[in-house]
């Protein structure tokens, strides 16, 4: 990071950094950064977090939470909200000073702020009016329109208790009653406020708001609460007649997946004191649901995952029968294929845990570096890539082959001969890499060594992390690396044809989008144009033809003795000539 900033550290030891305060103070609070006149919230008043509390930022106008110390109570609801100093209860709702509480028609409190007024359910300030619909519903308009030709909001009509008790309207939820179909073309019915086709089954959802279902073969409905249940799939949470168990909203589920109360299987987790519930035939792993056959893992960290069916646990990861699990000098296991030998095969990358983890004696996948730089040791670069020298370094050489028997090397056959590559290499189509690259050949048959970040081969070159190969079935030559936000040429559009007319008998071709202009390819949206010469122009999008030139738009085209040229104005063109036009 750049020397100016600060390190800090955050949530499980992670390390980040934050812009330096001008105030000399530290910029790091919990898991984010402290801005210019901001307060760090939940700290102590000597800098250390508030037991059980995540410190955490808060701009220059805002208040941490222990701050806001005027309660504002709702009386409906049963709630208290916590508002700041200076600011005023409007049932439930902090409202600032000189704002106005409002109720909206469904009783439910709402502020305006300083200056405004409450009308219906919105606000209005001074450049406005509340005008009165004839059904009584409140609404604002400006000053400068009257309330007669005014259109109130579309407002669709409230749920039949609504209209016996209230009397009112309600914005949010749909018209049920006397549904017409004079609206709806023929082979469609209406269901609320649209159309659908009339093999459509038509539902009511939550809120009595109107959707529609694709019909089931089975003749049974497809309304399921607010969704549709799909073929061979269930409505879960209903009572045998239909109904909805009471206090609960119905739901549906796929074909093979079951409803919430079909799920008898308790899974509890001890460690966090928690219980899942599992589908029958499932196994409990430790607070996760288990299908039958499968595997229950422990990761470095204690927590529990699992493995499907025919697979077993090797460290962090699953393995099934194609695979065995090799373990590193460190005890750090991890899975491999059965043609790649535990020696040669390189272990994930690991970052060494935090602190308190390391008394673990593991390590953790997810965590940052400790601070604390560890220096290298001699032979520790060999020892990385791999290297191992014999164990009797001073035994004498008496030939040849004890190069390889005593292990400096191995031999890779080569065309009548052999290479002799180094411990700690591999060989590749005649040639020596580290055993830790990917081997890849190119289309001559020679070695091509790709890196192991990430890379893989893609044609005569290797696609680094990050990129794609675009390939090219049944021609492997011209396959080539591009960056992933990269379209291949296999995918793009086809290039344009142009005839030979005007380039004495050779045809060409253009770009997608483009189009012919004579001898040249014109772009999208551009103009073709020929000069006095006789040779063909293109101009752009919006541009068009002044004289032997391109005019852009807002330029002027100016005349003399029939020979024409664009200016940027139209005072430009000299005296003697005359104006044409205007892009």
């Amino acid at each position: 990071m750049p020397d100016a900033s600060e390190c800090c550290t955050g949530l499980s030891n992670v390390k980040y950094q934050c812009a330096p305060l001008a105030s000399s103070e530290s910029a790091c609070c919990g898991g984010g950064c402290v801005s210019a006149g901001g307060t760090c919230c939940n700290l102590n008043p000597n800098g250390t977090a508030v037991w059980g509390k995540v410190p955490y930022p808060v701009g220059p106008e805002t208040k941490c939470e222990a701050n806001l110390n005027v309660p504002c109570p709702n009386l409906r609801y049963g709630i208290t909200t916590m508002c700041g100093e200076n600011s005023e209860c409007c049932n439930g709702v902090c409202q600032a000073a000189g704002g106005a509480c409002c109720s909206n028609t469904e009783e439910n409190p709402f502020v305006c702020g300083a200056g405004g007024a409450c009308c219906g359910n919105a606000c209005m300030d001074g450049s406005s009016k509340c005008c009165v619909g004839k059904d009584g519903y409140r609404f604002p308009v400006s000053l400068l329109t009257t309330c007669e030709v005014a259109a109130p909001p579309t407002l669709r009509s409230a749920s039949s208790s609504h209209k016996k008790d209230r009397h009112h309207w309600s914005l949010i939820e749909e018209k049920q009653e006397q549904e017409s179909t004079q609206s709806c073309t023929h082979g469609f019915k209406a269901c609320g406020g649209f159309c659908m086709p009339d093999a459509s089954e038509c539902c009511t959802g939550l809120s009595n708001v109107k959707y529609q279902c694709a019909p089931l073969a089975s003749s049974e409905s497809a309304c399921c609460g607010g969704g549709c249940v799909s073929a061979g799939g269930t409505c879960c949470n209903l009572n045998p007649n239909g109904t909805a168990v009471w206090g609960k909203v119905p739901y549906p589920v796929g074909p093979e997946t079951k409803c919430e109360a079909a799920l008898d299987v308790p899974c509890p987790n001890l460690r966090y004191g928690i219980t899942t519930m599992c589908g029958e035939n499932s196994e409990c792993c430790n607070g996760v649901c288990q299908a039958a056959g499968g595997a229950c893992c422990a990761n470095t960290e204690e927590n529990p995952f699992v493995c499907g069916a025919g697979g077993n646990c090797c460290g962090n990861a699953c393995m099934d029968g194609s695979s065995k699990c090799c373990v590193g000098k460190d005890g750090y296991r991890f899975p491999v294929s059965l043609l790649t030998t535990c020696e040669e095969a390189a272990p994930p990358t690991l970052r060494s845990a935090s602190p308190t983890h390391k008394r673990r004696h593991h390590w953790s996948l997810i965590e940052e570096e400790p601070q604390q730089e560890e220096k290298p040791v001699v032979g520790e670069t060999e020892a990385e890539l791999g290297v191992e020298y014999p164990r009797l370094p001073h035994a004498t050489l008496t030939s040849v082959d004890d190069i390889i028997t005593r292990g400096w090397a191995k031999g890779c056959p080569i065309t009548g001969s052999q290479l002799f590559c180094p411990s700690g290499s591999k060989c590749c189509h005649g040639t020596c890499i580290s055993k830790f690259s990917i081997c890849c050949q190119n289309t001559l048959g020679h070695a091509v060594q790709c890196a192991s970040d990430g890379s893989s081969c893609c044609g005569n070159a290797c696609a680094g992390a990050g990129s794609k190969c675009c390939t090219h079935p049944g021609h492997p030559n011209l396959d080539y690396p591009v960056t992933i936000a990269t379209i291949c040429s296999r995918d793009a559009a086809p290039p344009v044809s142009c005839p030979a007319n005007s380039t004495n008998g050779v045809p060409f071709a253009c770009g997608a989008g483009s189009t012919c202009c004579g001898t040249i390819c014109a772009g999208e949206g551009s103009g073709c144009f020929r000069n006095s010469g006789g040779n063909f122009y293109a101009c752009g999008a919006g541009s068009t033809s002044c004289g032997d030139a391109c005019a852009a738009p807002g330029n002027h085209c100016c005349e003399l003795g029939g020979k024409q040229w664009p200016v940027v104005n139209a005072e430009d063109c000299p005296h003697g000539s005359r104006w044409l036009f205007t892009v």
